[in-house]
């Protein structure tokens, strides 16, 4: 992983922080995940974890992407 979950929470915060975009807390940490890692984000997408339409699959996500 080229990237550290300090630059994915940075990038999800900026995301959620921007007016322009208007996404939901899930939507926007697909995407953030999305651009640092496609490959990853790819895996994600579709699955029981995929918070882009469910933000209660966060804890999940956090947790396939984050370990633990």
């Amino acid at each position: 992983m080229p990237w550290t979950p300090s630059d994915f929470m940075r990038r999800w915060s900026e995301r959620l922080s921007d007016p322009e975009r208007d996404e939901r807390e899930g939507q926007a940490a697909f995407n953030a995940l999305h651009e640092l890692d496609p490959e990853l984000a790819n895996t994600v997408r579709g699955s029981k974890v995929d918070p882009f339409y469910k933000d209660d699959r966060l804890p999940e996500f956090f947790r396939e992407v984050f370990g633990g």
